[in-house]
This record gives C-alpha cells, sequence and structure tokens, in this order.
C-alpha cells in the first residue's frame, strides 16, 4: 500500500494499491536527495500486464519497481545513480538499476530487490 509520499502524489502512480510502501519510502528518498523532479512511467503490474520482453519475475509484480523518464544531461543521471547507491547504503537495502538507452526505448529501472538478492546495475542498449 502506498505510504504519504513528500515528492510524489497517489496520482503518479499507475497502481498505487499494489505499490511496496517500503520501495515507495525507498523512491521518495532517492528524489529528496536527487533535487530534481522525477516522471514515472510504470510502477506496480497486474500479471496480465505484461510488456513484450518483460521477465515474468519483474520486481514490478511485486510492486518493487519503478521505471522512469531518461534523464539527461549525463551529468544529471550520473547524479541520480550516485544517489540511488548512497540511499541503498544508508538505508541497507540491495537495488536493481537498469539505465536502457535504445532507439525503441529510453528509461531508468529503478528498483529494492528481495531481501538476500544483491544489487544489480544494467546497461542496455543497442
Amino acid at each position: 500500500m502506498l505510504p504519504e509520499l513528500r515528492w510524489f502524489s497517489r496520482a503518479e502512480f499507475r497502481h498505487p494499491d499494489l505499490v511496496d510502501g517500503d520501495a515507495a519510502k525507498f523512491l521518495d528518498e532517492v528524489r529528496w536527495r536527487y533535487g530534481f523532479p522525477l516522471y514515472i512511467t510504470d510502477d506496480a503490474r497486474m500479471p496480465e500486464d505484461r510488456p513484450p520482453g518483460s521477465s515474468p519475475s519483474s520486481l514490478h509484480y511485486a510492486g518493487r519497481a519503478f521505471d522512469l523518464k531518461w534523464i539527461q544531461p549525463a551529468t544529471k543521471l550520473f547524479h541520480f545513480t550516485k544517489c540511488a547507491m548512497e540511499v541503498a547504503a544508508e538505508r541497507q537495502v540491495n537495488i536493481e538499476l537498469e539505465i536502457v538507452n535504445s532507439l525503441k526505448d529510453r528509461h531508468i529501472h529503478l528498483g529494492v530487490q528481495k531481501p538476500g538478492v544483491e544489487s544489480e546495475l544494467i546497461v542496455a542498449s543497442d
């Protein structure tokens, strides 16, 4: 269930009732530290909401992942990445950070890993 957040409103989430509260608080804290707006393009998913090429074990189905609008210039993207890693270290959680930059799709995927799963940095491009 989506808790009250400082930097995001309930209306910004497609499925606010399916979002993991701790993951939402993590995203909110990353946004605070980053210091610039973040735009959510995807969050929790229903089992029938499976985009082509997506994994059935995606953190989106657990309400623990968010896709964000592409960040530019590169210095801001680097700053965002640094902020996400710092917040993860402080909260002692592992994250899944995927930077997708292709001709068909450009977005940032940020997820909070399930306990016991190591952090991952994934760079996907053409």
